[in-house]
């Protein structure tokens, strides 16, 4: 079932300037200033327009209008401000009134369902795994859903197989996403960095690179920072990896700039690459204190799986520098406690006890490797 949601809000926005409503007008244009904010990386911002707009929504008594801007400060909290906890309360609170009549037939309430189950994705994804296929269904078989809220939901789909280590499962829906969203520069950018992590965890680094540069690429024209700073400190890395260092070494320094130059908020995959890169080029204390600030970073993000994460990567750090594994252990395997499901993060846990220092297997033929 598909459904129009921006001919919804073009009709309505028109309709605003006919009847010459100035509260109806200013509502639609409030959107319009909160997602330009959004791509200039200024989520307070936006999230400040969302809020009005909400307010004269439910002044107006607009219940589908109510919901839309509801889900827009959703999003923001969650994909911009990457404030979960936070993200997570306001999701569960809208998806509690979207079961409402009123908001039956919203064309934006598959969205606000979406949120919530990426939420649940982000915050403990194997934990979460069956609701959030639970949430896929139930969303495909009962909710109208606009084009860009199907091509998301194939994307948490082959996210989901990716993150399971289903690399097959991954790259076929993830090939099918690319294909079905040509000319749609955001989501080709995380198409492309998907097929980057497939052909990394495959050790395919070459191939790395190029998705990398493809990724990039799009997020240009998407602008979206984030996507652009990211894939250009990934290509660093994987350029160290392929030997070309002078490359590397200005990518890293591009990547770092055009990170800093929009503040940015660093994520698991900045420290990933950063990390990698700086290993991998013998700046070892660079690498271990900047895994130590991750382990604090997130925790500020408040996302377990994250958390439990980043304590996993310190420890295989701490175990490829040679150094005592115990403290770093105890820890994260209390921070998997917050996970609802430990035992498949726990076994990862007990292979660093065992000796095993690496995420891959092809990693371990290189002992500078992450």
């Amino acid at each position: 079932m598909r459904t129009d949601l921006w001919g919804w809000f073009n009709r309505f926005a028109a309709q605003a300037i006919i009847s010459g409503d100035p509260l109806r007008q200013q509502m639609t244009l409030l959107y319009d200033k909160g997602w330009e904010s959004l791509r200039a990386e200024k989520h307070d911002n936006a999230l400040d327009y969302f809020e009005t707009a909400l307010q004269i929504a439910r002044q107006l008594q607009l219940p589908c209008w109510v919901l839309f801007f509801d889900y827009w400060c959703a999003e923001t909290l969650i994909f911009y401000k990457n404030t979960y906890q936070a993200g997570l309360d306001r999701a569960v609170r809208m998806i509690a009134g979207a079961h409402k009549d009123d908001y039956v037939d919203c064309p934006v309430r598959g969205r606000a369902y979406y949120t919530l189950m990426y939420i649940y994705y982000a915050m403990d994804v194997i934990g979460y795994e069956d609701k959030i296929r639970e949430m896929i269904t139930f969303m495909e078989r009962e909710i109208p859903l606009d084009d860009d809220t199907f091509q998301r939901m194939q994307y948490t789909q082959a996210a989901l197989a990716q993150a399971t280590e289903d690399y097959t499962t991954a790259e076929h829906i993830i090939q099918q996403y690319l294909n079905m969203t040509i000319g749609n520069a955001h989501r080709q950018s995380g198409g492309f960095n998907m097929m980057r992590l497939i052909a990394y965890a495959r050790g395919d680094i070459a191939q790395a690179y190029e998705y990398a540069l493809q990724s990039e690429t799009h997020a240009r024209y998407a602008r979206l920072q984030n996507s652009v700073a990211i894939a250009i400190l990934f290509r660093a890395s994987h350029a160290l990896r392929l030997g070309k260092e002078d490359e590397a070494h200005t990518l890293h320094q591009r990547g770092m700039t055009h990170f800093e130059r929009y503040h940015l908020r660093p994520l698991p995959a900045y420290y990933d690459a950063i990390c990698e890169y700086h290993e991998l080029a013998g700046n070892l204390p660079k690498a271990r204190f900047l895994r130590q600030e991750q382990r604090r970073a997130m925790e500020t993000i408040g996302s377990p799986h994250y958390i439990a994460h980043a304590h996993l990567a310190y420890a295989r750090l701490l175990g490829r520098l040679g150094e005592d594994t115990s403290d770093a252990l105890q820890t994260t395997r209390q921070k998997a406690d917050a996970l609802l499901k430990p035992a498949h993060f726990l076994g990862k846990v007990d292979a660093v006890e065992g000796g095993n220092y690496y995420r891959y297997a092809w990693q371990a033929d290189n002992d500078t490797s992450i």
